[in-house]
């Protein structure tokens, strides 16, 4: 039996040249799908961790700009400027002292993805596409201002240190017509995670915002009055500490927006929820994959077939019952080969993946009966995992193996990282810290014996004369999009296959693996059921946690875009299982019991509203482990449980997230609600 300082060890161990697009003035959300939008407004920018403000504007049918200082005054010049709204191209060049900047890329409703050249010489359009060497993206504020709401700020307090998020939506029973939450989770740059507390709105008209949080800390009767004023993005006020002791404090505080495609903390119309998951994908994979090419052409490769199951002692913290169900499958070994369109317009782009696939012997049962098809389902491993381990009955990422067990025909490719060498640097230093790139173990790859090697990233070779400083900085993908989109063509050849049900498909995933759930499950409407294990945080938090640094993107700061509960939401209404461990530190600084977790379940509700039956939070009490809750001897706790509260129970209430006490709403395991997900007549009797 493994320690849990053993087991924390062994989890640790464990496009590029688009045209530039830029989009214009504020639309609603349930307008026209169509992305319609003209250069016209103000981009918020990120040029290599370089913060950037350029405004548009067109006057006497001629497009000029320039850039700005954070008080609005004009700095450079953006000259030379051309737009073509059909093909959504925008090019200018920046006219700096004494150097010049060409830009050219791609914006999707409202979002920028551009590259850039800089030089010294002479304003001269360069002809060699390798020139465009640098990345900037961003988003244009009148485009993704909604009136009013829903907004989320993340501000400091300078004299204390805090760090908090702010998060504002429209609320008809309220006096002001707006409800929020209030949020602190960092001290000078340290995790210093707290409750979220529903505040009370007093004032909100776009500019200014007052409103009052009431047992900010439970344990000390701390009530917190906020005055503010919104110019922009950002934000600054007072805020009126009151202890319960009687003593009062007065300091200052500044921000600006977060989470700029936030889904928000309210209730929505369908339409509403169906329109916003549309928009977010496209900015999604416009900023994290380059717009999620299309293979030009995809080869597969059966490498080994007929091969028997991976055997061996079980995980001892197992709960599937393995020995109830014997592994009456076959494995193959597999891979595949993608070329890809090459931005740079030279030979096509190569993407490589290596998997395994779990067909059952058993006869098919259910609706497929007859057909030759099953259901589907997709594992993902974590850190230090492969696509071999999934299949392992004695590896943390045992449930490929028990999904096969249960008759499922299951697929993985491998999930790693990049090799240290085709790591992005930003800001002077490389955003992985831990983990993985600086240990010997993992410096080539995930799990090296079983085929998970690391891989480059997608970006061409470099020609004789190009600037071979930086090669990295050539793809357009994050490093999560390469791995989201290995997995979306892993969909696309599954469901070429006779003997796969395209219509019912599961992914499941712990740790890194649930992370990729996550975002699989929200930007591939194919997917059926998510279940995303040991991975719900607030990427607030996370940022100061400690936690492995894959998590974040190299040419954007993921925080301003979305949080955990935006990929969740963008599920809704496929079923969507959220698995968390109590007290799972990876993710979380806060001592109490699922609390962190509790407040992401409980914004991702929000998107569920009208299908509460298909979001399932599923806690139990282990630490960073997948469970599906079949009765075990030994581990406590037998089928699904969810917590006992959910959400503030009366007004100003927070000890709803450090309420611990969980109940099975019904005696299912983890399998019994996918079934019934995937083929509700299954289990419909019981």
């Amino acid at each position: 039996m493994k320690t849990q300082a053993q087991l924390r060890l062994a989890i640790l161990s464990g496009a590029l040249l688009a045209l530039l697009c830029v989009s214009g003035s504020a639309q609603p959300l349930n307008a026209e799908p169509a992305d319609k939008s003209t250069p016209a407004g103000r981009w918020y920018l990120n040029a290599q961790s370089t913060r950037l403000i350029f405004k548009f504007e067109q006057v006497n049918g001629v497009w000029r700009g320039t850039s700005l200082d954070e008080q609005g005054k004009a700095l450079e010049r953006l000259d030379y400027l051309t737009w073509d709204s059909k093909t959504r191209a925008l090019e200018f060049c920046r006219i700096g002292s004494g150097y010049w900047q060409w830009y050219r890329g791609k914006v999707v409703d409202g979002v920028l993805v551009a590259r850039f050249t800089h030089t010294g010489k002479s304003d001269a359009k360069p002809t060699d596409p390798f020139a465009y060497k640098w990345k900037i993206t961003g988003w244009n504020f009148e485009y993704l201002t909604p009136a009013n709401a829903p907004l989320v700020f993340d501000i400091g307090v300078p004299e204390t240190g805090f760090r908090a998020r702010i998060r504002l939506d429209r609320d008809a029973s309220t006096t002001t017509g707006f409800a929020g939450r209030l949020k602190f989770y960092g001290q000078h740059n340290i995790c210093a995670e707290g409750l979220e507390n529903d505040i009370t709105i007093d004032l909100w008209d776009g500019t200014n915002l007052r409103f009052r949080a009431f047992n900010v800390n439970v344990y000390y009767n701390l009530n917190l009055t906020f005055a503010g004023r919104v110019n922009g993005p950002f934000i600054e006020g007072n805020l009126t500490e009151l202890h319960g002791s009687g003593k009062v404090y007065n300091h200052t505080f500044r921000g600006q927006r977060a989470e700029v495609l936030t889904y928000g903390i309210s209730n929505k119309t369908t339409t509403y929820r169906e329109k916003w998951q549309a928009r977010t994908r496209r900015q999604l994979e416009q900023l994290m994959m380059a717009g999620n090419p299309k293979p030009l052409k995809t080869y597969v490769r059966i490498i080994r077939e007929n091969l028997p199951p991976i055997l061996g002692m079980p995980y001892e913290a197992r709960d599937d019952n393995p020995s109830a169900f014997p592994q009456n499958y076959r494995l193959t070994e597999f891979s595949l080969r993608h070329t890809l369109p090459n931005p740079f317009g030279a030979t096509p782009l190569v993407r490589d993946a290596h998997g395994f696939i779990a067909k059952p012997t058993t006869p098919i049962s259910g609706a497929t009966r007859g057909t030759g098809r099953r259901p589907l389902v997709i594992a993902i491993n974590g850190h230090g995992g492969s696509a071999w381990q999934n299949f392992d009955p004695n590896s943390l990422f045992w449930y490929g193996d028990a999904f096969a067990r249960q008759g499922y025909m299951v697929m993985s490719v491998d999930i790693t990282h990049r090799p240290m060498s085709d790591l992005v640097f930003s800001g002077g230093h490389i955003h992985e810290t831990s983990l993985g790139y600086f240990d010997d173990a993992f410096a080539y790859g995930d799990d090296i014996k079983n085929g998970n090697r690391s891989r480059a990233s997608i970006k061409p070779a470099l020609p004789a004369g190009a600037d071979l400083s930086n090669p990295e900085l050539y793809t357009d993908f994050e490093e999560y999009g390469e791995r989201l989109w290995d997995l979306q063509r892993l969909i696309d050849y599954a469901v070429t296959r006779p003997d796969v049900d395209p219509t019912r498909i599961t992914i499941v995933g712990l740790s890194l693996g649930g992370a990729m759930a996550a975002y699989l499950g929200a930007m591939d409407p194919r997917v059926t059921v998510t279940i995303a294990a040991g991975f719900s945080p607030d990427f607030a938090v996370l940022k100061y946690q400690g936690s492995h640094g894959c998590w974040l993107w190299h040419y954007s700061d993921i925080r301003e875009y979305i949080d955990s509960s935006e990929l969740f939401s963008m599920t809704a209404p496929r079923a969507l299982v959220i698995e968390t461990g109590k007290q799972d530190f990876f993710f979380s600084c806060n001592p109490e019991h699922y609390a962190g977790d509790k407040q992401v379940a409980r914004r991702t509700r929000a998107a569920y509203h009208d299908a509460p039956d298909k979001f399932l939070h599923y806690l139990h009490s282990e630490f960073h482990l997948f469970r599906v809750g079949a009765p075990h001897p030994t581990l406590p706790e037998p089928f699904v449980r969810i917590a006992t509260a959910l959400a503030p129970r009366q007004k100003d209430d927070q000890l709803w997230q450090i309420d611990g006490s969980t109940y099975a709403p019904r005696n299912w395991t983890l399998f019994d609600y996918v079934a019934n997900w995937m083929n509700p007549r299954t289990l419909a009797a019981r």
